[in-house]
């Protein structure tokens, strides 16, 4: 039976459509429906239809932009749209993304619903197609879901073989700012007809796209050897594809699996992958790793952060030393967690020195464009960063002459920071209008007025923190916030960590 599933707004035309004729004589089955863009993609991901009559008009999320962000999931999904006269522009749309078939609502009965499942299940047909599509699909359920039952048909409970798995991933930088870098690629490109043709001991199973970043090859060895041997086959193999890739002008690092018997296997193996291809970032791109290899920290996360944080505070009085057994640390007990916890640290620093040196913050879009963070695909990319960018701000000049307007505006922060205030109070105390204001200050200093009181408040606030007198909550109505709650997110935004993290690592240094 060819899987079908139907989406549209109206429950009333849902059950129109399943009631017009008997589907399962013509070889179709309806195993869902969704009446909202959501239900429809939590179906889609769940049940893996074949086919989808998707009604064109819909709120929120109109049927085109939900068809094409189905066939980005899945290409090989026929989408039938349910239109009306006035929705030939979006069907001319439609056709750009890939669909081609089209059936109109005011003309809808039996006999034409009859003739268009005639003309996909012609399109699907084809014995071999169909068990290879089944195959397919059963394949990705066991993949994604664990189901066995599917897969069973095509490798029968207990019959036993050599299968491999390659997880095929896209090398992308690092996001030390927490910004995904997009580079343009995709495995929907990805050819195998040549390395098949010269291969005489891999069987090519099944590649199954995972997203643009991401597949999977499943393969199986044709005879049987040592496992040096076999890692020695599958090695050479998975440098032919990256040689694919590489007139692609893509890099793609690949993790080999252990040879496993049973394809039952493939859920457990897959799940292994995912979790531990975040320590690629240990490694150069284009690398190709045996699993077994990679490993990924079980400890506590939350308490190596903790560790990590404690660190820094205890040794930054020597930011290059600190640096670099900062990353020593997380190198040794990897967790992607980690990682990300010890980025966001080091930037934050990095972002009260650049404030304390007259820089313009890293949220500047100017500066961000100048840092070449595209550039850091591992561990040592993005340690060698740091400490690059650490050298270039200290060695800026620090004493910088501002003009008298932005010298009094200092003044006036630093002796009112305590409570709230507008441009336009300073601006009349300097008899200058705000905006004229804002841009002078922004351009002398690459700050806002706003960011730099900011930096300013939560600097008095470390400060206070480091006596016994005060309480949090105090501290914060002291340096003009008025409740705790936005204090606490305002401090752990510029730090990464909460007052009381903060005023708690203080009391463990002393």
């Amino acid at each position: 039976m060819i899987k079908v599933m139907i989406v549209d707004d109206e429950i009333l035309a849902i059950e129109h459509l399943k009631m017009l004729l008997k589907w399962e004589e013509l070889g179709f089955e309806i195993i869902g429906e969704a009446l909202s863009a959501k239900k429809a993609m939590e179906v889609v991901r769940s049940t893996y239809p074949q086919v989808i009559f998707m009604d064109i008009r819909m709120p929120v999320v109109d049927g085109l932009s939900l068809s094409e962000k189905i066939l980005a999931l899945n290409p090989n999904i026929k989408i039938v749209l349910l239109t009306s006269h006035r929705d030939f522009e979006y069907a001319k749309k439609a056709i750009n993304i890939g669909i081609s078939h089209f059936l109109l609502k005011h003309e809808m009965n039996k006999s034409n619903l009859a003739k268009e499942l005639r003309k996909i299940h012609e399109e699907l047909v084809g014995e071999d197609e169909i068990a290879r599509s089944v195959k397919s699909q059963s394949i990705r359920d066991l993949l994604f879901f664990g189901h066995q039952i599917g897969i069973n048909k095509f490798y029968p409970r207990g019959n036993k073989g050599n299968y491999c798995m390659f997880y095929l991933k896209v090398d992308r930088p690092y996001p030390i700012f927490d910004e995904r870098i997009e580079r343009n690629s995709t495995f929907q490109r990805l050819n195998l007809e040549c390395i098949k043709e010269n291969s005489d001991v891999v069987e090519f199973v099944e590649v199954i796209p995972i997203d643009k970043d991401k597949a999977v090859l499943l393969c199986s060895s044709k005879k049987r050897s040592t496992e040096r041997e076999n890692w020695q086959i599958f090695h050479h193999t998975a440098l032919k594809l990256q040689r694919e890739f590489v007139d692609m002008v893509v890099s793609m690092s690949i993790i080999i699996s252990p040879l496993f018997k049973n394809i039952e296997q493939l859920t457990e193996i897959y799940a292994q992958c995912e979790e531990k291809s975040s320590a690629l970032v240990l490694f150069d791109k284009g690398s190709i790793l045996n699993l077994q290899n990679l490993s990924v920290s079980a400890t506590d996360i939350q308490e190596s952060c903790r560790e990590i944080a404690r660190y820094l505070n205890e040794h930054n009085d020597d930011f290059i030393r600190m640096v670099q057994d900062a990353f020593e640390l997380v190198k040794l007990n990897f967790h992607p967690v980690t990682l990300r916890f010890l980025c966001k640290e080091l930037i934050s620093m990095l972002e009260n020195l650049r404030s304390q040196h007259h820089l313009p913050s890293y949220l500047d879009t100017d500066v961000r464009n100048e840092l070449h963070a595209d550039e850091l695909f591992n561990l040592k990319d993005i340690m060698q960063w740091m400490l690059d960018e650490y050298r270039k701000i200290t060695s800026t000049k620090d004493e910088i002459n501002y003009s008298t307007k932005v010298e009094l505006t200092l003044r006036f922060i630093h002796e009112n920071y305590q409570r709230d205030f507008t441009m336009n109070e300073i601006g009349e105390k300097l008899s200058i209008s705000g905006d004229h204001l804002r841009h002078i200050f922004k351009k002398e200093t690459g700050n806002t007025i706003l960011d730099y009181l900011t930096w300013y408040r939560i600097e008095q606030s470390k400060k206070l923190l480091q006596k016994e007198d005060y309480k949090i909550y105090e501290i914060g109505e002291m340096i003009g916030y008025k409740t705790s709650q936005y204090f606490s997110l305002v401090f752990k935004k510029m730090t990464g960590a909460t007052p009381k993290e903060y005023k708690e690592s203080l009391n463990k240094k002393r």
